[in-house]
């Protein structure tokens, strides 16, 4: 459906925000993530201003506002 919407569009954005795991207190106690390949990492978030533990999530929007 988006490559619907999105036929006609050459301009995107690119968005991310943190999906936190725990409380950076908390990063040594956990095992969620960790067995894989892509495991959680501390970060750091300019827009709330603050550390977190976890992953980040990107997204792509046309400017109609339709994530790709």
């Amino acid at each position: 459906m988006a490559d619907l919407l999105n036929r006609q569009a050459d301009v995107f954005a690119i968005d991310s925000m943190p999906v936190e795991i725990c409380k950076l207190s908390r990063e040594k106690l956990t095992k969620m993530g960790k067995e894989s390949h892509h495991s959680p990492d501390k970060g750091y978030c300019a827009s709330q201003k603050k550390y977190f533990y976890g992953y980040k999530l990107h997204s792509v929007c046309s400017a109609a506002g339709v994530i790709q």
